[in-house]
C-alpha cells in the first residue's frame, strides 16, 4: 500500500522545508524537501490536497518580512511538483485507455459520484469518525487520553500557537479531501492515513499532563496495558468473528468455478471492495453496480463478450436485464449464476 510511504515521504519534506523556510536558506536541505514532497504526491497523488500547509508556510515568512523571493521559490517550487504529477496524470490515462477492460474498470483517475442520499453522509461520517479515526487511528483504549489532550488544548488556547495556522490548513486540507472522495472513505480507513499525526498529537498532549499527576499515571499505565488487548480484540471482532467475504465464497468457490469458463470475463455485482470476489471465483472481469448500469454500457459489454454474471441480488431486482434475455443458472446460497 502506497499510503504508509507516501505519509512518511511527505512528512519528512514538509519539515525540511518548513525548517528552511523559517531560517530563509534555500539550498540543498529545501530542494531535499522538495524532491521528497515530489515523490510523496507521485506515489499517493492524494497528497496534493495537502498544499494548503506548504502555502501556509511561504506566506506566512512573506508576511514577516515582505521578500518577494519568498514567494517566488515557493511558485517554483509548487509548478515543479504539479508539472510532474499532470505528466504523470496523462500517461495514467493514456495507459489505462489501453489497458484490458478488466483493469481499467476498476482504476478510478477522476472524481466519484457523490452520494446523494443525505442518510448515507451521515453513515460514513459515523464510520470515520467512530470506526476508522477513534478505533483504527487513536486506540478505542487511548479515546480518554486523546479526548484529555483535546480538552487541554482548547483549555489551553493552543489555537494561538505560532504551530496553530499550519494544522488548521491540515485540517482544512482534508476536509476538502474528505469531501471531493467521500465515497471511498465508507470503506477504506487507510484514507484517513495524514490524519495520524492528528490522533498521534492529541494523544502525547493528553499523556504528558496525565503524567504530571499521580491518578493520571495510574491512568495511564493501565491504558497502556489495555491498548493491544484492545487491538487483538479488534482484529478478531472485524477479520475473524466478522468475515468480509460471503460464506458462499469462502466455502463454495468450487461450485461457482465448475460453472464459469475459466477463459471467460464475468461481471459480479454486490462487491464493494471490488476485487475480493473475483478473487474467491479465480476469474477476470468486472466488479459493477448493476443498479446504476445504462442499457448501452451492458450491451457494450454483452459485444464484447462478457455474458456470465455473478449477483448476490435476484437477478429480477436489475431495471438493466429487463432489456436482455437471461437464464438464471443456479442459486448458490444468496448468490446468483446469470447467463445473458
Amino acid at each position: 500500500m502506497p499510503n504508509l510511504p507516501s505519509f512518511a515521504l511527505f512528512l519528512w519534506g514538509i519539515v525540511l522545508i518548513a525548517k528552511q523556510i523559517e531560517a530563509y536558506k534555500f539550498k540543498v536541505l529545501f530542494f531535499t524537501g522538495v524532491v521528497l514532497l515530489t515523490l510523496a504526491t507521485i506515489t499517493k497523488q492524494l497528497y496534493l490536497f495537502y498544499g494548503f500547509p506548504l502555502v501556509y508556510l511561504f506566506l506566512r515568512k512573506y508576511i514577516e518580512n515582505y521578500r518577494w523571493k519568498i514567494l517566488f521559490i515557493g511558485f517554483f517550487s509548487g509548478i515543479i511538483m504539479l508539472s510532474i504529477n499532470y505528466l504523470l496524470y496523462l500517461y495514467g490515462l493514456d495507459v489505462n485507455s489501453s489497458a484490458p477492460i478488466e483493469r481499467s474498470s476498476t482504476v478510478q483517475l477522476n472524481v466519484g459520484r457523490l452520494p446523494t442520499d443525505w442518510k448515507r453522509y451521515i453513515q460514513i461520517i459515523q464510520t470515520v469518525l467512530s470506526t476508522w479515526f477513534l478505533e483504527m487511528y487513536v486506540n478505542t483504549a487511548a479515546i480518554p487520553i486523546f479526548i484529555y489532550g483535546v480538552y487541554l488544548s482548547i483549555k489551553n488556547k493552543q489555537w494561538k500557537s505560532n504551530y496553530s495556522g499550519f494544522w488548521i490548513m491540515w485540517i482544512l486540507s482534508f476536509v476538502i479531501m474528505f469531501i471531493t472522495f467521500i465515497d471511498k472513505f465508507e470503506h477504506h480507513g487507510y484514507y484517513l492515513t495524514s490524519v495520524s499525526i492528528l490522533a498521534a498529537l492529541g494523544s502525547t498532549y493528553g499523556m504528558m499532563h496525565l503524567l504530571k499527576k499521580s491518578f493520571g499515571r495510574k491512568m495511564a499505565i493501565f491504558l497502556v496495558l489495555l491498548m493491544p488487548l484492545v487491538m487483538v480484540g479488534r482484529v478478531s471482532h472485524r477479520w475473524i468473528d466478522n468475515k468480509q467475504v460471503p460464506n458462499e465464497l469462502i466455502y463454495s468457490s468450487h461450485v461457482f468455478q465448475k460453472i464459469l469458463p475459466q477463459n471467460e470475463k464475468i461481471i459480479i455485482h454486490g462487491d464493494s471492495t471490488p476485487l475480493v470476489y473475483l478473487y474467491y471465483l479465480n476469474r477476470k472481469g468486472l466488479s459493477l453496480d448493476l443498479n446504476a448500469l445504462s442499457v448501452n454500457k451492458m450491451s457494450e459489454y454483452k459485444k464484447k463478450g462478457i455474458k456470465w454474471l455473478v449477483s448476490d441480488t435476484d437477478p429480477s431486482e436489475f431495471q438493466v436485464l429487463k432489456n436482455f434475455q437471461y437464464s438464471k443458472i443456479i442459486e448458490i446460497g444468496s448468490f446468483h449464476i446469470i447467463k445473458l
